[in-house]
């Protein structure tokens, strides 16, 4: 393949799935792809008696962030999130596993956030369905001149404390199935 194509973000998804599997039975777990068109998991995962059942949700991407929705903002009870980030050689990809209490945490606050900033016209943002987990959610004020202006003092503070290199504390934490 030539370095122009691109690749389909549903293959990308795909192997994203596949690359978390085959980490998940790794980990010496039971692994495999949820029924097609299961609304809100991918992977089942349980141990090997066939307890500690988790619905798993895999989002991947080639860039640093991943794109959720709306609906990512309500948890559902023991759905574990795996976000696979592909690096171009794929020789260097990254594994961040959160609880969907952590995810539904952080897609509301950064999105609460972004919708009391200016848009880059100095207007106020439209609603959106779109959210971001960011590896960088400093980014969100990095060109506003008084970001105290538009957020609380907990606004801030979430900026502050998820900021670049905050979901190193989530890359590869397993034990989130034991």
């Amino acid at each position: 393949m030539s370095s122009s194509e691109k690749i389909q973000s549903a293959v990308i998804g795909a192997a994203g799935e596949h690359l978390a599997i085959s980490y998940l039975l790794r980990n010496n777990l039971v692994a495999g792809l949820a029924p097609q068109n299961t609304e809100n998991f991918d992977v089942v995962v349980m141990n090997k008696q066939g307890q500690l059942l988790f619905p798993v949700q895999v989002k991947t991407s080639t860039g640093k962030d991943w794109m959720l929705s709306r609906k990512h903002e309500t948890p559902i009870i023991n759905l574990v999130y795996i976000f696979v980030r592909f690096s171009k050689d794929l020789l260097n990809s990254e594994i961040y596993i959160l609880s969907a209490e952590k995810v539904s945490e952080i897609t509301k606050m950064s999105y609460q956030i972004w919708k009391k900033l200016p848009n880059k016209d100095g207007g106020e943002h439209k609603d959106s369905e779109i959210r971001n987990l960011k590896n960088d959610h400093g980014k969100l004020i990095k060109k506003i001149t008084n970001p105290e202006k538009y957020l609380t003092k907990k606004e801030l503070n979430f900026i502050n404390t998820h900021s670049l290199g905050w979901i190193d504390q989530f890359k590869n934490a397993w034990h989130v199935f034991k």
